[in-house]
């Protein structure tokens, strides 16, 4: 389960990096990769949620609809990857939000843990930019796109710091 968290950070990282290097010519296939992200992102959250026994009903249940909203965003996205933005912007939003609250409550409950602090900070970054993306939904592509670029490559590196700590 663990190198799951190394494959996504990387992911993450990969993805962000092109998002930042690229943001103007590139916005469709980054509204794809974004798609893509969400959409296997999501399914590893429902995944989790179904196998991690151990983990409590409520962090299951949250860990599942968090996937969820990942999932109907990245269809969105596939389905039409610039034209309805605002709403697409506001699910990205709740879902960078809700992430953050679940890896701060993850961080929260853990016994102390050497990913402890990543995991928390992970959860710092996610409100933040959830914060922004739901305060902004209008704001240009552009800025969302340079925005959820630099949230994925701080996303991916604490990742793998929690992963290889």
């Amino acid at each position: 389960m663990i190198h799951v968290l190394r494959l996504t950070g990387a992911t993450s990282i990969l993805i962000g990096l092109v998002a930042l290097a690229w943001p103007e010519p590139t916005l469709v296939i980054t509204a794809y990769l974004f798609a893509a992200y969400l959409a296997a992102t999501g399914l590893v959250q429902i995944a989790m949620a179904i196998g991690e026994t151990a983990a409590s009903t409520g962090r299951r249940a949250l860990l599942g609809v968090l996937g969820a909203i990942a999932v109907v965003g990245g269809v969105l996205l596939f389905r039409s990857p610039l034209g309805s933005f605002t709403s697409v912007a506001l699910l990205v939003g709740g879902w960078l939000f809700i992430s953050g609250v679940l890896h701060l409550v993850t961080a929260m409950s853990i016994s102390p843990a050497p990913n402890r602090p990543w995991t928390g900070a992970s959860g710092v970054v996610g409100l933040l930019g959830g914060i922004l993306v739901l305060l902004q939904p209008g704001i240009s592509l552009l800025a969302l796109t340079i925005t959820f670029g630099a949230w994925l490559v701080l996303h991916g590196a604490l990742l793998i710091a929690a992963d290889v700590t």
